[in-house]
């Protein structure tokens, strides 16, 4: 069933990856241009919170087209599909309650890969539907890691192969165009920005996966 599901992902993605990237790219092409800019212009020392600041401010602007992106699958599949300004629309209208999550994601994952990588996967997979479970059931973000952490018990293994097939895929290639790269000198700096913004659309995969597995596991409450 895994392998039914990511070839789900991989349709659903080929089929709307236009509208996907018209969703995201939007925000992640300034995003990028600005933490080049910055990273390139400013002298912030050792200090960590300037050098993280352009991270701060996109982990700010996610919950927007974050949050568009599910609202649209989730409209795919009920056969009323949003155009993209509805979806930014919700996004924007989800937001505080989108970045309260995404906060606590980034720090509860976060702490998890800082013990050995191996607790941080783990965490991802027992929290795959919480971002769901927040937009779509209207939860608060705590009641939506909580039933995330409970209902992804059964599906567990299926999200956390699934995620890793999808990081190989995703990863193998930009890992290894990075290191062609920096071995030849060829304009790295502008090459791993192009990389970083492709990326920030099919990472787009995780979350079809994730929401695939859920919609299968709602039809069967």
């Amino acid at each position: 069933m895994t392998i039914e599901f990511l070839l789900d992902t991989w349709k659903f993605f080929r089929t709307h990856i236009l509208v996907f990237a018209w969703i995201i790219l939007p925000f992640s092409i300034p995003l990028e241009i600005l933490s080049t800019v910055y990273h390139q212009t400013f002298d912030y020392g050792d200090s960590f919170l300037l050098a993280a600041l352009p991270e701060f401010l996109y982990i700010a602007i996610y919950p927007v087209f974050g949050a568009a992106v599910v609202f649209y699958m989730a409209s795919v599949l009920k056969g009323q599909r949003l155009s993209v300004n509805e979806a930014w629309n919700l996004g924007v209208q989800n937001w505080g309650s989108y970045l309260m999550l995404t906060l606590i994601l980034v720090v509860v994952v976060g702490i998890g890969f800082a013990f050995l990588i191996l607790p941080g996967i783990l965490l991802m997979a027992k929290l795959a539907f919480s971002e769901f479970e927040l937009l779509l059931q209207r939860k608060n973000p705590l009641d939506s890691l909580q039933a995330s952490w409970q209902d992804t018990t059964e599906y567990f293994w299926m999200l956390l192969t699934g995620g890793l097939v999808i990081t190989g895929i995703i990863y193998l290639p930009i890992w290894s165009i990075n290191h062609l790269v920096s071995e030849s000198g060829f304009y790295p700096s502008l090459v791993g920005s192009l990389l970083r913004v492709a990326e920030s659309v099919v990472m787009v995969a995780y979350t079809i996966f994730a929401f695939r597995v859920y919609d299968y596991a709602s039809e069967k409450v």
